[in-house]
């Protein structure tokens, strides 16, 4: 795990979500970023803590969904979710940042058949630089191709400071087993 220190300057860790059509030419795909605000006991106590699509932002304001592109079909940066860790209050001791494949009905599809698919996470010491500087790249589509969602990142508070790593766990069942997977309700 790494350290956050205030010498480092980091006020932003972003989430930039990318992704091409799928390998089937009548098929589209919408994947979602999305963050996990959790307590001591590393659980979601509240659904208000689970920041998506429908739920864009925090009640501190400390996390925010910035957009929600459906089709991938965009060069760059197709959904960003930003959090500023100057904001998160005491109460959450640590933030996740996911991808997720949106409401898959069929259960043959996987990262694998989204073309370029990848989870950019970046820091920026400037809460108007949502470009930043990458720490971590992960290529859904190559090193996820069997899962439907990855928890990719957990940022985590150890006292005043703020430690990260890179998670890259898999789930094949989509984001609602990660939903589970945080004692949330579905």
């Amino acid at each position: 795990m790494e350290k956050i220190e205030e010498k480092d300057n980091i006020e932003l860790i972003i989430g930039d979500l990318n992704w091409n059509e799928s390998r089937n030419e009548n098929e589209t795909f919408d994947l979602d970023v999305s963050a996990f605000l959790l307590n001591k006991d590393k659980k979601l106590d509240r659904d208000e803590n689970f920041i998506f699509y429908n739920n864009k932002i925090s009640e501190d304001d400390s996390v925010i969904y910035t957009s929600d592109n459906i089709t991938g079909n965009k060069v760059d940066d197709e959904e960003l979710i930003v959090v500023n860790l100057n904001k998160v209050t005491s109460e959450i001791e640590r933030i996740s940042i996911v991808a997720s494949i949106h409401e898959v009905d069929d259960e043959d599809y996987y990262f694998k058949d989204i073309k370029n698919s990848n989870l950019k996470i970046s820091k920026s010491g400037d809460e108007f630089d949502l470009s930043g500087k990458m720490m971590f790249k992960f290529d859904l589509e190559k090193e996820f191709g069997n899962e439907k969602a990855i928890i990719a990142l957990e940022i985590v508070r150890n006292g005043e400071e703020w430690e990260y790593t890179p998670k890259s766990k898999g789930f094949k069942g989509g984001l609602i087993d990660i939903i589970r997977y945080y004692g949330g309700n579905i």
